[in-house]
C-alpha cells in the first residue's frame, strides 16, 4: 500500500491504494464517487472515463498510482458544478418572472415581455460560460476535436 496526493475535482485529496488499483476502484472504494465505472474492463466502452491532467482516460485501465501529482476531474463534478454556477443562477432570476408574464398574458408572445432584451443577453452570458463544460464532457464522451463540433456562442450552429 502507498498513499497519493493528487487534485480531486478542484480539492486536493490523499489516497491509500494498493499498487494494482485503477482510478475508477479508488474513486469508487475512497471517494463514494460512482460516475466512472467499470463494464467492459477493457478501455474501450467510456463508461470508465475520467479527465487526469485534462486529458480523457480509461479509468479501468489506469491505474491509480498514476494520478500521484495529478489533477483528476470526475463527471460528478462537471455536472454539479456546471449546475450550480452556470443554470441554477440564471433559472433562479428568469424561470420566476418569465412564469408571472406567461400567467398574466396567456396568449402573449414571448418577445413582447418587457424582460425578454435582458435576459436573453444573459442566456448569451451563460452559454459562452457553458462552453467550457461541454467541452469537458466532450473529453470525457471521446469527442475528437471537440472545439470543432461545438460552436461557439458567438456563432450559433447551423
Amino acid at each position: 500500500m502507498r498513499t497519493i496526493h493528487f487534485t480531486l475535482n478542484g480539492e486536493k485529496a490523499s489516497a491509500e491504494i494498493a499498487t494494482h488499483h485503477t482510478i475508477v476502484e479508488m474513486l469508487r472504494d475512497r471517494f463514494d464517487l460512482f460516475g466512472a465505472r467499470e463494464s467492459c474492463a477493457q478501455g474501450l466502452c467510456g463508461c470508465c472515463t475520467v479527465l487526469v491532467d485534462g486529458r480523457a482516460v480509461s479509468g479501468c485501465l489506469y491505474l491509480a498510482a498514476f494520478a500521484d501529482g495529478a489533477e483528476v476531474v470526475t463527471v460528478e463534478h462537471l455536472a454539479v458544478t456546471m449546475l450550480n454556477h452556470e443554470l441554477r443562477p440564471f433559472l433562479s432570476k428568469w424561470h420566476p418572472r418569465l412564469r408571472e408574464f406567461e400567467k398574466a398574458h396567456p396568449d402573449g408572445q414571448e418577445s413582447a415581455w418587457p424582460d425578454n432584451i435582458a435576459c436573453r443577453g444573459e442566456l448569451r452570458h451563460a452559454q459562452v460560460h457553458l462552453v467550457g463544460f461541454a467541452l469537458g464532457f466532450a473529453r470525457l464522451a471521446g469527442v475528437r476535436e471537440a472545439e470543432a463540433a461545438i460552436a461557439p456562442a458567438s456563432q450559433p450552429a447551423v
